[in-house]
């Protein structure tokens, strides 16, 4: 804490960093529970009308491939 106390700058630029991570966090569980319910298929108990839409494809495939993705997306973007 010696060094907070001689360039209280170190706490703004921490808390800025902060914001921004908690930021990506947010879009990131965003997207991807919005990608999850976009690709979800029908199943006897929901029915996805995101599937019936003009260019819409459900399926087991595609929600897995756009999951997987998302998760690749996450780890790149940690590694930066």
């Amino acid at each position: 804490m010696a060094i907070a106390h001689i360039y209280p700058s170190t706490l703004i630029v921490s808390f800025l960093g902060l914001l921004a991570s908690l930021i990506f966090g947010v879009w990131w569980i965003l997207s991807f529970v919005t990608a999850y319910v976009k690709y979800h298929p029908n199943t006897p108990y929901q029915i996805n009308p995101a599937c019936d839409a003009p260019g819409g494809h459900c399926s087991q495939a595609a929600l897995v491939i756009v999951l997987i993705f998302y998760g690749i997306l996450i780890f790149e973007r940690a590694l930066i």
